[in-house]
């Protein structure tokens, strides 16, 4: 997530942080002897693990394979052609001109 750099990283990380810290929770009551404390955890991860893959996982997928789409398109449409011949674009497809230290193709 950090080396694509996901905008919404923050966010998810927040996600995960705060199930790990309810999750904690839940331990500590087992471990207090707490009788119903073993049926919570379970309904609490079903649902945490349901809601997350539909929304956050979905949303960080989606955008990772949108990165790497744009990524190929740089790649591919550079190629190993002459310098003269390069089309150079961004991974929204708008073309520039690359730095000098980025050339030859």
């Amino acid at each position: 997530m950090r080396a694509a750099r996901y905008p919404s990283f923050q966010w998810h990380k927040r996600s995960h942080d705060n199930a790990r810290r309810r999750m904690a929770q839940f331990m500590g009551r087992l471990e207090q002897g707490e009788a119903t404390a073993g049926a919570g955890l379970v309904e609490y991860l079903t649902s945490w693990l349901r809601d997350h893959t539909r929304l956050a996982d979905m949303m960080l997928g989606a955008f990772l394979r949108n990165h790497r789409r744009g990524l190929y398109k740089v790649s591919f449409r550079a190629g190993t052609k002459p310098i003269d011949a390069c089309e150079w674009v961004n991974s929204k497809g708008e073309k520039f001109d690359p730095p000098s230290s980025r050339r030859p193709c």
